[in-house]
């Protein structure tokens, strides 16, 4: 409910707020997702901002988080994902964070 109060971009919010400054901010104020475990399908298209937070999640919040892509694909470069951030993911070495690469053949 919280998170989804920073998206509401009404006439009052900043019109130069994007996705990920937006969830920068949550990031900030590190807010917990209800939950045990998150499920991330299609990571090759996230930005380096979206990992953090899911890492955040894995790290202090004690989620499990299930990463599943192909680093021979992103689609989103134009908004900054990169599917390096998959093969950074297997160098922060992270407790509860799990990488599943699924490579279309």
């Amino acid at each position: 409910k919280k998170l989804w109060s920073y998206l509401d971009l009404s006439k009052n919010a900043d019109p130069h707020f994007t996705y990920d400054s937006v969830l920068r901010n949550v990031q900030l104020e590190q807010i917990s997702i209800d939950c045990s475990a998150l499920l991330v399908d299609e990571c090759q298209d996230l930005t380096r901002c979206q990992v953090d937070w899911f890492i955040q999640q894995a790290s202090l919040h004690k989620k499990q988080v299930f990463f599943v892509g192909d680093v021979n694909q992103s689609i989103y470069g134009f908004r900054g994902a990169k599917s390096t951030n998959i093969t950074e993911l297997e160098k922060r070495h992270v407790d509860k964070v799990h990488l599943i690469d699924r490579q279309l053949t």
